[in-house]
């Protein structure tokens, strides 16, 4: 479990996870609202019914973090930001995998970051 604060778990190629100290480049706000993702696969950006709906915990300029229920299978997604019909895509790599427990349940935080906005 993430007994430090600013301790985090990374993905890497290997699909291992790893400690890593985070260093923010910009502020992180509180972002408790539904937003829709959607995996990036062999490089090939998403059908708009692949997208399925996240809670979000936090965001920023440079990206947000949301709960799963499992690690993630993908290291690149879109997220798409807003309601419909006025979606913001944008093309985004996991950087880190936090397990948690929440009221006696395991979940995970999934951290990413903002590469580029896409048209889906």
């Amino acid at each position: 479990m993430n007994s430090g604060m600013g301790e985090h778990t990374i993905l890497t190629p290997q699909s291992n996870y790893h400690r890593i100290d985070e260093r923010r480049v910009s502020a992180r706000r509180s972002y408790p609202y539904s937003q829709l993702i959607a995996p990036i696969i062999g490089g090939r950006l998403p059908d708009r019914a692949a997208f399925h709906e996240v809670t979000c915990r936090d965001i920023s300029s440079q990206g947000l973090s949301f709960f799963a229920k499992e690690p993630p299978r993908y290291r690149r997604y879109v997220i798409a930001l807003g309601s419909p019909p006025s979606f913001t895509f944008l093309a985004s790599d996991v950087v880190h995998v936090t397990p948690i427990e929440q009221n006696g349940h395991l979940l995970y935080i999934v951290g990413c970051h903002y590469t580029s906005k896409v048209e889906i």
